[in-house]
């Protein structure tokens, strides 16, 4: 790994609590100084920084292991990029719009889906500014999906969320 690095709680906040450190005397001074977040069950992620081309992550959301949808979340350089309605603060400057990723990356994502046999869940990607390369860093166990879905895709995955847990109800019975 290179500099710079983000540490991450292990506290499921959207992005919230993750530390940049540009050298090894930044994260050193830290540990030494207890500057590390907290965590609830004391583990951290260490992660390269990875410049995010454009600005903006794409969450690209699955729904029984198949792609729903995507959007591109863009916050001026935060880590806090949650799309959920509950996480967007007036004036945080997240934004977010539909986009249509590439075949490739709905192919990786539905293949995260499988893998990890994620019912309802987002898998978030960015584009390495240095190579070009997608880099997929979190999935979402849940999906919270996206904040006011007419407005920014023009329908409603609710929607599609309800068919889907009665269909799997049925299963059950």
């Amino acid at each position: 790994m290179r500099f710079p690095l983000v540490v991450k709680a292990n506290i499921g906040g959207s992005g919230a609590g993750i530390i940049r450190f540009d050298s090894l005397d930044e994260l050193r001074t830290a540990v030494a100084d207890s500057g590390l977040p907290s965590s609830v069950d004391g583990v951290l992620l260490v992660q390269e920084y990875v410049p995010v081309r454009g600005g903006a992550i794409t969450r690209i959301e699955t729904l029984d292991r198949k792609f729903l949808y995507a959007i591109d979340v863009a916050g001026g350089g935060a880590f806090d990029l949650c799309p959920a309605d509950a996480c967007v603060v007036p004036g945080s400057g997240i934004k977010m719009a539909a986009v249509e990723p590439s075949q490739v990356l709905k192919d990786a994502a539905e293949a995260i889906a499988r893998a990890v046999d994620l019912d309802v869940g987002g898998v978030e990607v960015m584009i390495d500014d240095r190579d070009g390369v997608a880099r997929f860093y979190d999935i979402n166990a849940l999906s919270n999906f996206v904040a006011k879905p007419l407005d920014v895709l023009g329908w409603d995955p609710h929607d599609r969320l309800v068919d889907y847990l009665i269909e799997q109800i049925g299963k059950t019975r």
